[in-house]
């Protein structure tokens, strides 16, 4: 059980406080886990999710003759539902660009994904894209995650400079 949100205040240099105790807390990582089993089907199986799939961390493979992307910094990775990766990454296009993609490239992109679980598992479609709606609210319950594990190793500037990020993600997965 993760007991009472502290009050919701920036992060302070005391490492060891009570507040940063809380956000330790491996009931997080328990509670991410029951969720991603809980709001989806169970036709894709919990996979490595890499959480943190933006363009500084993936670049283009050409040394078979075929672009493939790679990806690399694993720090922020869960066991958890693969499809949540989509939903940062098309995120982090957004925040990068500072434009939202199209609702063409977006769908595009959705199918491309899409299809490839499709092929691998010979799933149904429909049920692969209630999945993926279904593990949409999990993005920030990740993020989220991948920050309370920060925490306890970022120095004092670090955390008055970036306290806010984790209070965001914990607002938006309570929303």
């Amino acid at each position: 059980m993760l007991g009472r949100v502290p009050e919701a205040r920036g992060l302070g240099p005391d490492a060891e406080g009570q507040w940063v105790r809380w956000w330790r807390s491996a009931g997080w990582e328990r509670a991410a886990d029951l969720l991603d089993r809980a709001c989806v089907s169970d036709l894709v199986p919990l996979d490595l999710e890499v959480n943190d799939v933006y363009p500084a961390n993936i670049f283009a493979d050409r040394t078979t003759g075929v672009l493939r992307p790679r990806f690399f910094d694993f720090g922020n990775t869960l066991w958890a539902h693969p499809f949540v990766t989509l939903h940062g990454f098309l995120d982090s296009v957004a925040e990068w660009t500072r434009a939202p993609l199209s609702p063409e490239d977006r769908a595009d992109l959705v199918t491309t994904y899409l299809t490839i679980w499709h092929n691998h598992l010979a799933a149904d479609p429909a049920v692969l894209r209630q999945d993926l709606a279904a593990t949409e609210p999990l993005t920030a319950v990740h993020r989220l995650i991948s920050w309370t594990r920060l925490i306890p190793y970022a120095d004092p500037t670090e955390l008055r400079t970036r306290a806010q990020i984790p209070l965001t993600y914990l607002t938006t997965a309570c929303a």
